[in-house]
C-alpha cells in the first residue's frame, strides 16, 4: 500500500495529466487482499486511480481476476506472461544420477525455506546423498507476504536461522549447502546440474525462478500461488503442494527421487511448455497492445 500511496498513484496521475497513455502490469499475487485489507481512504484512491489507466495487465487469468469490481471497463483488464531468453536457459540434460535439490529465492518462511528444512531429515533417511542447495539472500524478518495465498490464514512465521539450528546443524551438515546470492551464469549452471527443483512459497505474482526451472527443463516442486497454479498441470509439469504441508512437501521429493519416469515425464513436459514464455511469443502480444492503444 505504500507503494500505491507514496510512488504508483503519483506516476500514473502525472502521465495522464501530460497527456500519456498509461499501462500498468500488476507483479503480486496479494493486491486484493491488501486492498481489502486498507482503509476507505486507500481503497478510493486506488480505485479512482485505476480507472484512469488504459490498461491494467497481470501475469496471469487468475492474477487478473483482482482487478474485478475495482476497474469498471472489463475490456482494459488482461494478461501477459512473464518471458524468458530460451537461448540462455536451455538444456538437453535428462540425466538425474545425482540427488541435487535446488532452491532459488529469499531464503525466508514466506519462500517455504524453512519448511524445506524440517523435511531434510526425513528425506535423507532414504536417500542419504541428497544434497539440499539454497542459493538466495537470508530474510529472517518478512515485511511483505503475511497469509497463505491458497487458503487465506494467517502465516505463523518462524526464524529460519533457528529453524536451521533445530533441524539441520550437527545432524545434517553433509546434506545442505548455502550457495548464497548467483549471478545468472552460475544460476542457470546449478538449474542444469540439479535433478529437482523446489520452491513451495506461501505467496507469489509469478515466480521467474519457477519459470527459469521450466526453461531448463526441471521437475519442479512448488505451490499452487499466483500465476503458478495457471501455468502448471499437477504431476505434469510439476508436484504442486499445499503451502506449509510438511508432509505434502517431503512425499512430493520422495516420489520423484523414487520415480526416474516420472522425473522424465515432468522434464519432457517443461520442455513443451517453456515455449508459451519465450521473449518472442510474449513481446508480440505487449506489441499488439500498445499498437491498439494508439
Amino acid at each position: 500500500m505504500l507503494g500505491w500511496i507514496g510512488k504508483d498513484i503519483w506516476v500514473i496521475l502525472i502521465s495522464k495529466l501530460l497527456g500519456a497513455k498509461v499501462v500498468i502490469h500488476m507483479r503480486a499475487g496479494h493486491f486484493r487482499r491488501n486492498y481489502e485489507q486498507s482503509n476507505k481512504v486507500f481503497k478510493t484512491i486506488i480505485k479512482w486511480v485505476l480507472n484512469r489507466t488504459d490498461y491494467n495487465l497481470a501475469q496471469s487469468p487468475s492474477l487478473a481476476k483482482q482487478y474485478r469490481g475495482l476497474v469498471k471497463d472489463e475490456s482494459k483488464i488482461d494478461y501477459v506472461y512473464n518471458m524468458i531468453d530460451s537461448e540462455k536457459y536451455f538444456s538437453n540434460n535428462s540425466e538425474y544420477n545425482q540427488n541435487k535439490i535446488f532452491f532459488l529465492g529469499h531464503l525466508s518462511h514466506a519462500k517455504g525455506y524453512c519448511d524445506i528444512l524440517k523435511v531434510i531429515p526425513e528425506v535423507v533417511r532414504e536417500f542419504p546423498d541428497t544434497m539440499f542447495c539454497f542459493a538466495g539472500t537470508m530474510i529472517v524478518e518478512e515485511r511483505n507476504v503475511f497469509f497463505n495465498e491458497v487458503d487465506g490464514t494467517a502465516i505463523n512465521y518462524t526464524n529460519p536461522n533457528m529453524v536451521y539450528k533445530n533441524h539441520i546443524e550437527n545432524k545434517y551438515d553433509r546434506n545442505y549447502m548455502y550457495l548464497g546470492k548467483l549471478n545468472e551464469k552460475e544460476k542457470i549452471e546449478w538449474l542444469n546440474k540439479s535433478n529437482i527443483f523446489i520452491l513451495p512459497s506461501y505467496s507469489e505474482g509469478f515466480s521467474m525462478s519457477v519459470l527459469e526451472a521450466i526453461a531448463m527443463a526441471k521437475p519442479i516442486i512448488t505451490t499452487p500461488v499466483g500465476a503458478l497454479k495457471d501455468v502448471l498441470i499437477p504431476n505434469e509439469n510439476a508436484v504442486l503442494v499445499h503451502p506449509g504441508d510438511i508432509e505434502a512437501i517431503k512425499d512430493a521429493i520422495l516420489k520423484i527421487l523414487r520415480d526416474k519416469s516420472f522425473r522424465k515425464q515432468l522434464a519432457d513436459n517443461n520442455k513443451i511448455l517453456r515455449k508459451d514464455f519465450t521473449v518472442e511469443v510474449n513481446s508480440q502480444k505487449y506489441k499488439n497492445l500498445f499498437k491498439k492503444l494508439i
